[in-house]
């Protein structure tokens, strides 16, 4: 990968962690609720609002929360919401920790994640008549916007894992990516044209054992190992290893430490230098 790749990468988890912290931040309420009307998230204003925790309602039937006379009218619009796709406003009523209910304006729309139907609502106590359009104006314009940026970040995302899987399968260097047992996770077909090993061979195996290292190579992987799992960067080790055929490979060898998939795993590049070595 290269390094504007792995700066767009890099942006784009930032870009992520920066759309979590506007929600977790906002001065409103955001809920969100699955197609089994359970809540799936809230953010945490709900404790102002309501005195629960968001942990208390995590997995709840939201219409336990809702008064009893505002059920059905909520059902009805939530029923609009997802046969049309239009942000739909209510005033309804909210269940206190305390016992009481709160009138309040709750503006919703629904989205897809991961192919799951979600209706996600901004909700905001009522106060008097006079303001009621002023805030349903902003309650619309800020899920607007919250919406514009949920789609900007998948894309976003999308492009960027684009990108990387485009670099990383047509590199004409092996790439391997393990986790910090020496387990590969993760391959490119570079990897697979030198060492002649197939995917079965090798996800899910330890990266010293799928190929065959000479005792001097062995001792000199152990410890470059050992080193990389510390922080340090792995390069460049020439040492000899066989293929699947048992033929000398000479490969040169580079590793650093790399965030994928929310995790940090190990990414070793490798360079074919067999030519060179047995032309000496």
């Amino acid at each position: 990968m290269s390094s504007e790749e792995k700066k767009d990468v890099e942006k784009t988890k930032e870009n992520e962690e920066k759309y979590s912290n506007i929600i977790q931040n906002l001065s409103d309420v955001i809920i969100e609720i699955d197609s089994e009307g359970k809540y799936t998230f809230v953010n945490p204003k709900y404790f102002d609002l309501s005195g629960f925790k968001p942990e208390e309602v995590i997995g709840q039937r939201a219409f336990n929360y809702m008064h009893p006379d505002d059920a059905t009218k909520i059902s009805e619009l939530m029923k609009k919401t997802v046969e049309t796709g239009e942000v739909q406003t209510i005033r309804c009523r909210t269940l206190h920790k305390k016992g009481h209910y709160i009138p309040i304006f709750a503006t919703g729309s629904i989205f897809l994640d991961k192919g799951k139907l979600k209706i996600v609502a901004i909700v905001r106590k009522a106060s008097n008549e006079q303001k009621m359009k002023t805030q349903l104006q902003y309650l619309e314009n800020l899920l607007s916007d919250l919406e514009k940026q949920l789609k900007e970040k998948t894309i976003n995302f999308k492009e960027s894992e684009k990108r990387f899987r485009h670099l990383f399968e047509t590199s004409p260097y092996p790439i391997i990516v393990l986790d910090f047992k020496g387990v590969i996770r993760e391959f490119n077909p570079a990897t697979v044209k030198l060492f002649k090993y197939d995917r079965d061979d090798l996800i899910g195996k330890n990266f010293q054992k799928f190929v065959a290292f000479p005792p001097e190579s062995s001792e000199i992987i152990q410890q470059a190992f050992k080193e990389i799992t510390q922080g340090q960067k792995l390069g460049p080790v020439e040492i000899p290893s066989y293929d699947k055929d048992g033929n000398i490979v000479w490969i040169h060898v580079t590793a650093t430490l790399v965030r994928l998939y929310n995790e940090i795993l190990i990414q070793v590049i490798i360079q074919d230098i067999t030519e060179e070595k047995l032309a000496k």
